[in-house]
């Protein structure tokens, strides 16, 4: 593996071959930043305004696990995308 790195390093010193990476690096689809973007997580009030449900409803929904959610302490969240698909 180290020989592979070393042709790698040899061949980015050539100014031809560096220009050609960076062009590129330049036109390359930027689709891995959107999905690294975290989709921000609703409180029970919010997806209950969703899904036309009380909270309370939504709350034991994702206690039964019949809603996606994501429990953080004793709270639960939900991703909107999630709810939309249910």
């Amino acid at each position: 593996m180290s020989a592979a790195i070393d042709l790698v390093r040899e061949a980015l010193r050539d100014p031809a071959v560096k220009a050609e990476v960076r062009a590129i690096m330049a036109d390359a689809p930027r689709e891995s930043e959107k999905e690294m973007t975290p989709e921000p997580l609703v409180d029970a009030v919010e997806a209950a305004r969703l899904l036309g449900m009380t909270a309370d409803a939504v709350r034991k929904a994702a206690y039964r696990r019949s809603i996606p959610s994501v429990k953080i302490g004793r709270r639960y969240r939900f991703r909107p995308s999630e709810l939309t698909r249910t």
